[in-house]
């Protein structure tokens, strides 16, 4: 049901405008984010291939309106620790304009945020 709901993780598969990588380079982490793209939404996907918990993890992505986690692998209902997004930060710069976002990345977790820019 999630991903059939999901218009922007199928529809655009097989066409380069539906997908946009954020950052693919934070070996350090081991944290991967890009943004799948539908004709109707933007989802941010973020995987943590590591055990580490990352509570302020920043990533630049510029002129997010908003920003809602809608799925998390490490939700208490798959068996997770529950490290879940109600409330994940959207920075801006002195005019007000979004330059990025501070999440909460779960232990070896995939989240997903349905996200809207300006």
């Amino acid at each position: 049901p999630f991903y059939l709901a999901h218009t922007a993780l199928w529809e655009k598969d097989f066409n380069y405008r539906g997908f946009e990588w954020v950052d693919l380079s934070d070996n350090m982490n081991s944290v991967i984010s890009y943004i799948r793209k539908s004709d109707r939404e933007y989802l941010l996907c973020v995987h943590n291939f590591t055990p580490m918990y990352h509570s302020e993890y920043s990533l630049n992505i510029r002129n997010i309106a908003t920003l809602q986690e809608v799925f998390n692998s490490d939700a208490s209902r798959y068996g997770g620790s529950n490290k879940i997004n109600t409330s994940p930060t959207i920075s801006c710069d002195a005019e007000g304009h979004s330059t990025g976002i501070k999440i909460q990345i779960a232990p070896l977790a995939t989240m997903i945020f349905k996200v809207s820019f300006w």
